[in-house]
């Protein structure tokens, strides 16, 4: 798992940016009301290694990656709809997608970009970054590292709530639980300290969903 993570996220940057999609509440596209927060919150296994690129981003950004412990209890998902609604969708259509290689010239380069250019990791940070600046902790918004259905490697920013993970993500505008994405989830940062990365221990959570009958909306 941890060379896996080393390695990723050459390829995401191949994708189109996220056409503009009426949002829905997020009560009609997660699980229903009577499931446990839990089942809804990205499952952590053992610690990981942090990708390469994170090490070297926050050595760029150090108020980006503070260490300690969680910094306030999560809070219901509708405290923050509007804004996760509206940053999502100024930043994918701020950002146009161009890889790391050649935007910078190498493989892996997390950064928060200012020429509009970047690859879904940037995509990620920049909406990290405003989300914390509308009032949520950093410790409540944290990258994941994804497998695609096409088996390829991408990343997209988990915001946790005392209602469960919802996925912002730079290829579709729809704001879903993590496990209503279609995508395997292999490794996040901590929800303990954005400084830590853990595994993820449920391989598919397609899976998951389809036994919940929970209501999977895609682009």
């Amino acid at each position: 798992m941890a060379g896996l993570v080393l390695v990723v996220l050459g390829v995401c940057a191949t994708y189109s940016r996220a056409q503009a999609k009426p949002f829905a509440s997020p009560y009609t596209v997660g699980a229903p009301a009577s499931a446990s927060a839990e089942r809804n919150t990205v499952p952590f296994g053992s610690v990981a290694n942090p990708p390469f690129g994170y090490v070297s981003f926050c050595m760029r950004f150090p108020d980006q990656c503070p260490f300690g412990n969680k910094q306030a209890p999560a809070v219901p998902v509708w405290r923050y709809w509007p804004q996760i609604v509206s940053i999502n969708q100024q930043v994918n259509r701020a950002i146009a997608p161009e890889s790391a290689l050649k935007h910078y010239g190498r493989a892996q380069y997390w950064n928060i970009p200012t020429d509009g250019l970047g690859d879904c990791v940037d995509y990620a940070l920049t909406k990290r970054r405003d989300l914390a600046r509308a009032g949520i902790p950093l410790s409540d918004l944290n990258i994941a590292i994804v497998k695609l259905p096409d088996g390829e490697l991408h990343a997209v920013l988990a915001v946790h709530t005392s209602d469960g993970d919802y996925v912002l993500d730079n290829l579709r505008t729809a704001i879903v639980l993590w496990k209503y994405t279609g995508y395997t989830f292999l490794s996040r940062m901590s929800a303990e300290s954005p400084s830590y990365w853990v595994t993820v221990n449920l391989l598919h959570p397609t899976e998951l969903a389809a036994s919940n009958g929970g209501l999977r909306q895609e682009d």
